[in-house]
């Protein structure tokens, strides 16, 4: 069997969640689930955040069941990308959190 057979792209599942605190400024939270192409979650996949309006970058891992969060993001423009041994990393830009 070929080798690029046995990789697969990720997959992940992003919902965006805001929650207004009490200064002027807005936060939300940015979650999802990371799985391969059949549906099964991929645990412990390295996810990156990125703001482009100002280049923040923040990182974590997926746990067990393949879910990941950012909370605290400001209101903004991003990007995500999930890494994992084996796959093809994924990349979703465009995601819009709104104050």
């Amino acid at each position: 069997m070929r080798r690029w057979i046995l990789r697969a792209t990720l997959i992940a599942t992003i919902l965006i969640v805001i929650s207004p605190l009490l200064s002027a400024q807005q936060t939300g939270s940015i979650v999802g689930t990371v799985a391969d192409p059949s549906g099964a979650v991929v645990p412990h996949a390295k996810v990156t955040l990125t703001n482009t309006g100002t280049a923040d970058v923040r990182y974590t891992t997926s746990n067990p069941e393949g879910f990941f969060a950012f909370s605290g993001a400001v209101a903004g423009d991003y990007t995500v990308k999930i890494e994992s041994k084996g796959f093809r990393s994924a990349e979703q830009s465009g995601i819009h959190l709104s104050p």
